[in-house]
């Protein structure tokens, strides 16, 4: 009885009891024809990613592709190419197409995992050896990358990164009075070789102003200069469609070095697993997971 009562109180004081429900889960783990919504080569671009069993976060897969067009990764056996094509389409998933637009708030995380890799480049001198250059994401609105937010690679010892607008927004740059608003998490990460967490949430103040949050390893990035709370506004009709991952400059990793040659890993590569989107979030930076029982 006890630990029944137990499990009853850890219940109502978990982030299920505030209704959140997961509407889409992408861990790669069946054939690309099954998930339309997957975007995996756009013309005049190759395919430099691929579905791969190599150290997984979630399940037995992952998405890994390749920054560098100079080498190839070895566990693809693929080139890369600093820009990537790789995108998830809100509009495509049966869940979230008539859902989200209609809705306040959203929920969004992945694991991702950049290679042990001492970035250095010909425009990117870098004495950190975690720190990054690049772009994690393309937050699209109409599938047009004129109408997005990014967040900018960064990481390093203070776990700093950026939030970015693309021009179209004149009311960012009247709110902050700069396109890109650098955060930090004080936690360090970036090209380490371990697996790292990205979440976002967009939601709505009672004023009715559009705002998003976000978290590395939940540890939410915030600059108290701009909003102490780390809810940065955004354009009020901004409606996320897709979602692309990874941008880069060859410049920004050219003189890179694999601190670690034997290992078998490759220096510039990337990996992506365990994509979720859920319809709410608790005050905390977790979705929400069930408490097994305690024993009594």
């Amino acid at each position: 009885m006890k630990s029944l009562l137990t499990a009853l109180v850890l219940s109502l004081t978990t982030p299920f009891a505030l209704g959140a429900t997961m509407l889409y889960k992408q861990s790669f783990e069946t054939p690309l024809e099954l998930s339309p919504e997957i975007q995996w080569i756009t013309t005049g671009y190759p395919v430099t990613q691929a579905i791969v069993s190599h150290m997984p976060a979630d399940g037995e897969k992952s998405v890994r592709g390749n920054f560098n067009p100079l080498l190839k990764d070895p566990i693809t056996n693929m080139t890369g190419v600093t820009f990537t094509q790789f995108k998830i389409n809100f509009s495509k998933i049966d869940k979230l197409k008539n859902w989200y637009p209609t809705t306040d708030k959203i929920y969004v995380s992945w694991k991702f995992k950049l290679d042990e890799c001492f970035w250095k480049g010909t425009d990117y001198d870098n004495t950190d050896p975690y720190r990054v250059s690049g772009k994690f994401a393309y937050l699209k609105m109409k599938e047009d990358p004129a109408t997005s937010y990014y967040f900018t690679m960064n990481g390093g010892k203070a776990g700093s990164a950026a939030l970015s607008a693309n021009s179209w927004n004149n009311l960012w740059e009247q709110w902050y009075g700069r396109s890109a608003l650098w955060l930090s998490n004080g936690i360090p990460w970036g090209s380490d070789g371990k697996w790292h967490k990205l979440s976002f949430f967009i939601g709505k103040h009672p004023d009715g102003q559009k705002y998003i949050m976000w978290w590395i390893d939940d540890k939410l990035m915030k600059a108290d200069k701009y909003e102490v709370d780390g809810k940065m506004k955004i354009f009020n009709g901004f409606v996320l469609d897709s979602i692309q991952f990874w941008h880069s400059k060859n410049t920004e990793m050219d003189k890179s070095t694999d601190p670690n040659p034997n290992d078998n890993q490759y220096c510039n590569g990337w990996q992506v697993d365990d994509f979720q989107v859920w319809d709410d979030i608790s005050n905390q930076p977790l979705p929400p997971t069930p408490l097994a029982p305690s024993n009594p």
